[in-house]
């Protein structure tokens, strides 16, 4: 367990935002974004993956979903990635953390017909009033408790036969708590098998400071604006933003973290100043993995990276599978 858990922000500063916004009582969009099914280009495992997504949303997710470019999109692309990569395994276990109401997790769960268990925490305890919403899921479960009070004998109160997670989802949560990602890396990962996959789902600093400003008008002004009024998105960078910011790290900060706990790292998603990287100890894991998904669903005005994916490192630029197509983003 980590000890100096009563330091962190997001269980103790932020715990009010967190559970007012999970009530649905604060933090809520005018109108929340919903994406499509066109926003898929015709993927009938993505949008098949999406509209039952849409079934299992929670009140959180309307908060999450209209403030980050096609986090939506990206939720669902890795999720219907991560369905069929352990169905075609034979099933297996993911553990998401810090994930508001698990939608994703409920969803795998769903899809997966019993073949796949999902295991989350929250530290948030409306969250469970969604994940609840439709009857208590029979294939997914929600601890509530911060990740860093997650221990082996927490998960088997649910999964008594748990030997480790076959694909752990890290989902905008480290950087709530603080900076050490070395120290919050080791913790989780000892829940994760040896050749197991860990996805991380971040928001980096820059190394030029003007660098992330500029991305951060561009998330704010062209989209999180369609949803949200001003004085909503001054309040949450006030009172939520800068706080977090004092948890994140840069993306070189974070590969030579990563580097101390996996052989091999990808980044396969960008918006802003979010990305989503995976890592593993196997290749062969990792890279049948990232084979199966489409193109990253994501305008070109907010995604940064013009190939994707990229090896981080570990990985030939030659072995990293890519669909072969011009028009790489929706238009």
């Amino acid at each position: 367990m980590i000890t100096t858990k009563e330091k962190f922000p997001r269980i103790n500063k932020m715990a009010d935002f967190f559970e007012n916004t999970a009530a649905g009582i604060a933090g809520m969009p005018k109108v929340a974004y919903w994406g499509g099914e066109e926003n898929f280009r015709g993927n009938r495992v993505c949008i098949d993956f999406y509209k039952e997504h849409c079934r299992q949303r929670g009140i959180f997710d309307n908060h999450f979903f209209s403030s980050i470019p096609f986090i939506l999109e990206e939720e669902c692309r890795l999720g219907a990635s991560i369905l069929s990569y352990l169905l075609n395994k034979g099933g297996g276990h993911i553990y998401t953390l810090g994930t508001a109401e698990a939608t994703m997790a409920r969803t795998i769960g769903k899809l997966g017909s019993g073949d796949i268990k999902t295991f989350s925490c929250t530290p948030t305890a409306s969250n469970l009033i969604s994940f609840n919403r439709l009857g208590i899921p029979q294939n997914s479960f929600l601890h509530i408790a911060p990740y860093c009070e997650i221990e082996i004998s927490d998960i088997r109160k649910y999964i008594p036969a748990f030997s480790g997670f076959d694909i752990i989802v890290e989902d905008t949560t480290f950087q709530m708590y603080s900076s050490h990602r070395t120290i919050q890396i080791d913790f989780v990962k000892k829940k994760l098998k040896s050749d197991g996959i860990f996805c991380f789902i971040e928001k980096f600093n820059c190394d030029d400071p003007e660098e992330y400003l500029s991305r951060e008008i561009n998330k704010d002004r062209n989209f999180k604006a369609r949803y949200f009024d001003e004085t909503s998105i001054v309040e949450k960078r006030r009172d939520v933003l800068e706080t977090m910011g004092n948890g994140q790290v840069t993306i070189n900060e974070f590969e030579k973290c990563l580097m101390n706990h996996f052989q091999y790292a990808a980044i396969i998603w960008n918006s802003t100043n979010f990305y989503s990287i995976v890592a593993s100890n196997s290749k062969v894991n990792l890279l049948e993995l990232i084979a199966g998904m489409p193109d990253a669903f994501i305008t070109r005005e907010f995604c940064y990276l013009v190939k994707l994916p990229i090896p981080l490192y570990g990985i030939p630029e030659i072995e990293i599978p890519r669909l072969e197509r011009e028009e790489r983003y929706v238009v």
